[in-house]
């Protein structure tokens, strides 16, 4: 895989990092590779808000107010942009 450019002054969506679609901009046609590589290494850390009745599901609950998409820990954000 070719190297990819991250724009870190970009300031992350979420408290806990960037957004799903932050992540989608930044990555780009790397995005695909970067979801193989967090599949089944990590949940994300954040998963903006859930529906009341919506049935619990496996990972995190909700932990910020914003609707947002997955948010991972930025070391295997880092990770994965060092390596690709």
């Amino acid at each position: 895989m070719t190297s990819i450019e991250f724009d870190w002054s970009a300031q992350p969506e979420c408290r806990y990092g960037y957004s799903e679609a932050q992540l989608r901009a930044q990555l780009g046609n790397g995005y695909p590779a970067f979801e193989e590589y967090m599949l089944m290494k990590a949940h994300p850390i954040c998963t903006g808000p859930r529906s009341q009745d919506a049935e619990p599901s496996f990972g995190p609950t909700r932990t910020c107010d914003a609707a947002h998409g997955g948010v991972f820990y930025m070391h295997d954000v880092l990770w994965f942009v060092e390596h690709a």
